[in-house]
């Protein structure tokens, strides 16, 4: 298996060669030679977002009924996973939102196999879902501002003036409300309250 080159030399010394691959390799298709690549997943939540402790519904339709796996993964690998059995008309399954994910990097991912049949010649058939998971909470919405020039020319500086503001009707508690200072602190996955 692999990558070759195979070269004719004729007797007045002519040269021809042809490059070509021989057997098959899970990475055929990242060369875009074609090969085959999973069917897709279509993934359905309930609402646009969630908050911690709350309980989602995930509605999962396949283009062919398998099993498979769901999973909630985030930057720092799984952190809910279920084994799930898909139904050619979708299934519909509950995930609780753990008060631990709090973070905006999560992600709902979906993997369905239709197993092969040697009867029917038929091969394995996959598919893939992939959705954010958007979690929301409005008490931590800011307010911007932009002040820009009226007019704006190709190919040179621009300077625009960002301000944020918190609407403080909504901010009840001090530990779940962002600041334009809070911003400034914001560390990879944390907010320290600046």
């Amino acid at each position: 298996m692999g990558a070759y080159r195979l070269e004719v030399k004729a007797p007045n010394e002519t040269v021809s060669s042809v490059r070509f691959w021989a057997g098959y390799s899970w990475q055929d298709n990242s060369d875009g030679s074609g090969a085959a690549r999973p069917d897709r997943v279509i993934l359905k939540l309930d609402k646009a977002n969630y908050r911690p402790g709350d309980t989602m519904k995930l509605h999962i339709a396949a283009p062919v009924a398998g099993k498979g796996y769901a999973m909630v993964e985030s930057s720092d690998g799984p952190l809910w996973w279920q084994a799930i059995d898909v139904p050619a008309q979708g299934l519909d399954l509950t995930i609780p939102v753990d008060k631990t994910w709090n973070r905006h990097d999560l992600y709902l991912s979906t993997l369905v196999v239709r197993p092969g049949d040697k009867s029917r010649s038929a091969t394995p058939k996959r598919a893939v879902g992939l959705l954010h998971l958007p979690l929301g909470d409005e008490n931590r919405r800011l307010d911007l501002a932009l002040e820009s020039p009226a007019q704006m020319r190709p190919n040179q500086p621009l300077t625009v003036r960002v301000k944020a503001s918190v609407n403080t009707a909504k901010c009840q508690n001090r530990s779940t409300c962002w600041s334009p200072r809070s911003i400034a602190a914001f560390e990879y996955h944390r907010l320290r309250d600046a």
